[in-house]
């Protein structure tokens, strides 16, 4: 590679040679005649031009079963990450089927990058495209060089299933094969119901794809019924699951000593995360299919080959779960490929739906189909692309995947067959519980198995617990130790155990707390046994004989659930004026906040009169804590519950939560369920709280009501998340939820959780329970009252029944769009209507805008004038008297009407603060902008939608304006012509930049706009917005709304390209749970002489969804140069302080990167 010294910078010469070899399958038909091209990518969205592969080391390219080499130059873009392959359907025989390809930088020799296609580039064929795009997976010159594999294979425990015969493997990968192995390690190999291990050396052949096994029919029994075989490539890392599951013998089955096994999962964790498959096969008359099927599975920018899903036989309205690995870039899929070979006796197939779960990404996405994949029904094809049902999405927090190594004592009696389940710790929380997949070898005495789990991220582990199921009072386990791997991190951690998990060995627990060890750890948590004392009541009927269980929690996380079982004092345990001990054990807790104890209502006398529980360390290295309950746990006793949550004495220091709860406005929003709420803090979590009291409604949660209920808790610390749900029962049980909102008065914050959807099982995905994040988050210090005052006019039809909304704009900002609700008929004709509104100090009042969006029949309004009182004082409820207040007085004198369909059109004005006598308060006067719009000279350059504009100036913004009626034309924003309009709006100083955007309404709404001129009148400017762009959902960048800045002076510039620049700006959304954003995202970059105003963050080149947890979004924005950048940028309406900026200048040949940070955090 060439260098060039530039200035003090040495660069590269940005050109490579590259070395192509293309295999061309081995089909009938297979070859091309087309001319084929290749374009190579990068990272950072590098890319080589479209390169032509015409000169082949063969006379003529592209035949059937044939290997092409090709040296091409092209750009040098660093490490590939993948290919774009297509033809140009050219020829007599142009259909191509493209079995794999390797790529060389001939810069950098010793890497090659290889990927398999195995599909058709044909208009008649396949899924009829000529192009695809393909993963590239990259080898170094290692590849020469021997390899481990080991091999163990499990023969079946079916009678006479071991076989005398000689075994022999061979094994195919995708860049080489071996020659037929001997399995022997000189013993009595493949015995019924055994395993065999071996360990065999040969060349790497890459990722396998198959293996051949076989058998010589030799010796006194040699039929063999093999299980599965379990491959592990050492130095990769990966293994490989062999199903088979049936005969290989002259005398069974079909008679075949060999088969072709094909790997259930192939575990490149860190290419391939783990996606879930559910398939849902039809309720129709043979419905289910022998054929060997198969799906692709398409992302953004690229696809997976096929992935054949080989395990299960896809019965009439059954359902299957399969386990694949895909590239991690698919997530969330654009389309879903389904198809079958066509073999077997019963090949038609139909299938319902398909639903995929990528536990990475943790969405969920459902693929209707109902249709036939069979060669003799509908449409006869057998395969098809299925497009999401956006509906039925689930979203739920992402996950990281991870190896267990779980090892079992080599003890008698040792192993298990029970269902063990994990639950980890870390310094992010913990996860949900995780149960190891079972089978009848799994977790034998002396044995290590091995697991692969998707685990929620918890940050730095602390601790594992590990517990059997109690369904079996006779299971047992020999617990050595268990081993996990973060394959995102790589980091490796070890718990030690050494002890029995059961009913009847050791302290008969069945549940195991064990601290975490690893390089990230510089000192382990200890073990600690708490002693926990229970004082039963001396209340008649005190005492209980149901099961007790209690959940400790401290500091680092709690006990989880444990059944107080062996009292150490009574063999009759929790009786009237009782006290009972227990010894718990755990990892340690420090210091303990709280418990949860209850019981299960079973037995005769199950109610429950607890006094108090005392919780301490046997070590007495901490003091003890004490749990005042006094109350009955009993259904027909106190408030029915048999579950209390208790606070230790030295945090009782409760506080009073308010809960509104917005029910929806729409056709049986209201529900007769029981609701309930689970708030997740900072320092603590509540339980799942019955909403059973609250207001003096008595029908709650009623369609378009507002319950408001008062929780007294512990302090819960900032609020990061709820749980709401209900119980599903009784007739009308679904429920449409609009909003919750939650104040803290103690910190004087109040949070905002919008959901807008079904809690119903018949409705969208069918949830009942729902898991939301903050809205929006309000620091109420920061709240102050206004009395607002609306005077409807006194005019025939001046009254509305459209939702009107004010926003109040200050000194120091404006308050969001408010929606003016009131319990009685508000905005009659000549009716006073009075409101109440908390909202931001904004400040002086320097102008309001009020309207309202509807175009129904009964929207006109006519207002005559508003009232804007604003307190300066304490809000209401901190007001010692009535007279402690100081109030100022804004009027508004409007006399206009608010109507789509008459006199101007406008629904939405904007109004500055006056006298009664509508004398002007301010020195804001409204000035008369003359706007030019300029359609371009293409074809269909003219829309028929509403168009909206929005001037910003030094001072403030004019607000949203339609433009209805053109001075010049009456067929508005047609192809090449002129619209003059007049925008009236209070003085904006210099201008900066328009907001200009369409409804896409109309038959033809896409819209060519050139440019926009404004004249401001009063200083006779001329200000010029050039956009030369189409504002369209199917043209173009697909962008209906566009920011466009503003050029000053007296003649155009010949390109106003000379005074821009394009600023690449990647954000970084932290991985912390909710750090995601809906906000409205805008930047402000600083300069030597200026900044760029506020720049918009709409459109992300790497995400449809831009701001999720763990994104990096690109955006591209055209913006004025502000010369060299200050180490300062401004950014507003971020939920989440977690973002990493990072700037790319393109205008420059060396590419500049500067990091920032926030201001303020």
């Amino acid at each position: 590679m060439n260098f060039i010294l530039q200035g003090h910078f040495l660069l590269y010469d940005l050109e490579t040679s590259y070395e192509v070899i293309v295999y061309t399958g081995d089909k009938r038909g297979a070859g091309t005649d087309s001319q084929v091209y290749i374009t190579l990518f990068g990272n950072n969205g590098k890319r080589t031009e479209k390169i032509h592969l015409k000169k082949s080391n063969n006379k003529d390219p592209f035949e059937r079963n044939q290997v092409d080499k090709f040296c091409v130059n092209g750009d040098y873009i660093g490490e590939l990450t993948k290919l774009h392959i297509e033809h140009d359907n050219t020829g007599r025989l142009s259909g191509w089927f493209l079995d794999q390809i390797i790529v060389t930088d001939l810069s950098d020799p010793e890497t090659t990058y290889f990927t398999t296609c195995n599909q058709w580039l044909a208009k008649d064929e396949g899924d009829g495209q000529i192009f695809r795009d393909l993963i590239l997976s990259k080898q170094s010159s290692g590849i020469k060089q021997d390899n481990q594999y080991k091999i163990t294979v499990y023969t079946g425990s079916q009678k006479d299933a071991g076989t005398d015969a000689d075994v022999f493997i061979t094994l195919y990968g995708d860049v080489g094969e071996t020659d037929a192995i001997k399995l022997d390690n000189r013993n009595n190999n493949f015995e019924a119901g055994k395993k065999d291990d071996f360990t065999i050396e040969c060349p790497t052949i890459g990722e396998l794809n198959q293996i051949l096994i076989a058998h010589n029919n030799q010796g006194f029994a040699p039929s063999w019924f093999l299980d599965r075989i379990l491959i592990e490539d050492v130095n990769a890392h990966h293994i490989y699951e062999f199903p088979c599951n049936r005969w290989l013998a002259k005398t069974e089955d079909d008679k075949q000593i060999a088969r072709f096994l094909y790997p259930k999962i192939s575990t490149d964790h860190e290419k391939h995360p783990t996606t879930t498959m559910h398939t849902d096969d039809g309720d129709k008359i043979n419905a289910g299919t022998d054929s060997r099927v198969y799906i692709i599975i398409h992302g953004k920018d690229s696809s997976s080959s096929q992935i054949f899903l080989n395990d299960k036989k896809f019965e009439k309205n059954s359902v299957d779960k399969f386990t694949i690995y895909a590239p991690n870039n698919l997530s969330p899929l654009t389309a879903l490929d389904v198809g079958h070979d066509n073999s077997g006796f019963a090949s038609g197939w139909y299938l319902d739906k398909a639903i995929i779960e990528c536990p990475i990404t943790g969405i969920k996405q459902t693929f209707p189909c109902n249709n036939w994949l069979a060669d003799d029904e509908g449409d006869k094809l057998t395969e098809r692309r299925l497009k999401e049902d956006l509906s039925l999405r689930k979203i739920h927090r992402p996950s990281m995947p991870w190896h267990i190594w779980v090892y079992t004592s080599d003890k008698k009696g040792a192993s298990t067959n029970a269902q063990v389940i994990l639950v980890l710790y870390g310094d992010n929380g913990r996860s949900r519980n995780i149960k190891l997949q079972r089978n009848s070898d799994t977790l034998q005495q002396g044995h290590c198995d091995q697991f692969k789990v998707d685990i929620n991220d918890v940050g730095i582990p602390y601790k594992l617990r590990v517990s059997l199921n109690d369904k079996n009072l006779s299971t047992s386990w020999h617990l050595d130790q268990i081993e996990m791997d973060n394959l995102k991190t790589n980091q490796e951690y070890i718990f030690h155990c050494g002890r029995w998990l059961s009913k009847t060995e050791d302290d008969k627990q069945i549940i195991r707390e064990l601290p975490a060890e690893g390089s990230k750890i510089s000192r382990p948590l200890p073990i600690v046994k708490y002693i926990v004392d229970v004082y039963t009541g001396n209340k008649t009927g005190a005492g209980t004989d149901a099961n007790v269980f209690i959940n400790i929690y401290g500091e680092y996380g709690d006990t989880g659930v444990r059944l107080l079982e062996y009292s150490l004092q009574n063999k009759n345990k929790f009786e009237k004026n009782q006290v009972d001990t227990f010894i718990i054990e755990a990892v340690l807790l420090k210091q303990i906040r709280k418990i949860q104890i209850g019981h299960d209502g079973t037995g005769v006398g199950s109610g429950w009169f607890l006094n108090k529980v005392v919780v301490r360390s046997d070590d007495g290295h901490y003091e003890p804590v004490t749990f005042i309950c006094n109350r009955w746990l009993a259904v027909d006793e106190d408030d029915g519950h048999i579950v209390r949550e208790l606070m230790a004495t030295q945090h009782l220091n409760r506080t009073i939560y308010n809960v509104k709860i917005k029910t929806g406005d729409i056709f049986q929003a209201g529900t007769d369920a029981n609701v309930y709420l689970k708030i997740f803090g900072e320092k603590d979590t509540t339980d799942k709280i019955q909403l059973t009291t609250g207001n003096s409604t008595k029908n709650k949660f009623e369609r378009g009501q507002i319950n408001s209920f008062k929780l007294k808790c512990y302090d819960l610390g900032k609020i990061e998340r709820i749980l709401i749900g209900h119980n599903g029962k009784n007739l009308g049980a679904g429920w449409f939820l609009d909003w919750i909102e939650i104040e803290a008065p103690n910190c004087r914050e109040l949070y905002r959780f919008v959901c807008y959807r079904w809690l119903d099982k018949n409705e969208g995905d069918g949830k009942i329970e729902l898991d939301l994040i903050p809205s929006d988050v309000t620091n109420k210090t920061s709240l102050i009252l206004y009395e607002i005052t609306v005077f409807t006019g006194d005019k025939v039809g001046a009254g509305t029944d459209a939702k009107v909304f004010i926003q109040i704009c200050g000194l120091y900002g404006k308050t969001e769009e408010i929606i003016l609700k009131s319990k009685s008929d508000a905005f009659e004709r000549k009716s006073v209507d009075k409101f109440k509104i908390e909202a931001p100090d904004i400040g002086q009042i320097e102008k309001i805008r009020i309207g309202h969006h509807s175009e129904n029949f009964a929207s006109a309004w006519y207002l005559e004038k508003v009232l804007i009182q604003r307190y300066l004082s304490k809000p209401f409820d901190k007001r010692k008297r009535v007279s402690d207040v100081n109030v100022e007085e804004y009027w508004f004198v409007c006399q206009q009407w608010f109507d789509s369909d008459q006199h101007d059109k406008q629904t939405i004005r904007e109004l500055l603060p006056t006298n009664e006598n509508e004398n002007v308060l301010s020195n804001q006067k409204k000035i008369t902008y003359l706007v030019h719009v300029f359609t371009g000279d293409k074809s269909g350059a003219g829309t028929d939608a509403s168009v909206f504009l929005t001037i910003y100036g030094q001072y403030e913004d004019s607000g949203e304006h339609q433009l209805t009626k053109s001075k010049t034309n009456i067929n508005k924003f047609e192809r090449k012509q002129e619209d003059i309009f007049e925008v009236k709006a209070p003085a904006l100083g210099k201008l900066t930049k328009i907001k200009i955007r369409h409804d896409s309404t109309g038959m033809a709404s896409a819209w060519y706009l050139d440019r926009i001129e404004i004249v401001d009148p009063e200083i006779g400017v001329r200000y010029h917005f050039i956009c030369e762009k189409w504002l369209a959902v199917d043209i173009g960048d697909r962008m209906i709304s566009r920011e466009i800045l503003a050029f000053e002076n007296k003649v155009l510039p010949a390109s106003t390209r000379h005074q821009t620049t394009t600023y690449r700006i990647n954000v970084i959304t932290s991985n912390k749970f909710g750090s995601g954003t809906d906000a409205n995202v805008y930047i402000i970059i600083f300069g030597e002489h200026e900044d760029t105003g506020k720049l918009p963050l709409v459109k992300s080149k790497t995400h449809k969804d831009p701001f999720e947890k763990g994104h990096r979004d690109l955006f591209e924005i055209e913006a004025i140069d502000i010369g060299q950048l200050k180490k300062r940028l401004s950014i507003n309406k971020i939920l989440s302080k977690n973002y990493l900026i990072v700037f790319f200048f393109l205008y420059e040949l060396v590419m500049i990167t500067h990091i920032f940070y926030p201001i303020g955090g």
